[in-house]
C-alpha cells in the first residue's frame, strides 16, 4: 500500500491482502499484516456448511443459492512495531 490509498476488501478480497493462509501456506499480497485462518474445523465444519441461510427463502428460484454462501473465515492480525513518541 505505497500511496496510503483506503481499499475495502470484502471476503476473497480481503484473505487475498492478508500475508498468508493457514490452508496450504498460501503467500497472499502482504497488504494487511495478517494471517487468514479458517475459524472452524473438524465435523463442526460440515455440519456448518451444511446449513442453509436463514434469508435464501427471501430470493427467486432460492433452490440455485440454497446452502452456498457462508463465512467460515477470519482474520488474525499480527501487531506492528510501534514507535515511542
Amino acid at each position: 500500500m505505497i500511496h496510503k490509498k483506503p481499499v475495502l476488501g470484502i471476503c476473497l478480497g480481503m484473505q487475498l491482502m492478508t500475508d498468508r493462509n493457514e490452508e496450504g501456506g498460501e503467500v497472499g499480497l502482504g497488504w494487511v499484516r495478517a494471517e487468514t485462518r479458517c475459524s472452524i474445523t473438524g465435523p463442526d465444519l460440515q455440519a456448518i456448511v451444511s446449513l442453509p441461510p436463514k434469508w435464501y427463502k427471501d430470493f427467486p428460484n432460492n433452490e440455485s443459492i440454497l446452502g452456498k454462501i457462508y463465512n467460515i473465515y477470519r482474520l488474525l492480525a499480527r501487531k506492528e512495531k510501534t514507535s515511542n513518541f
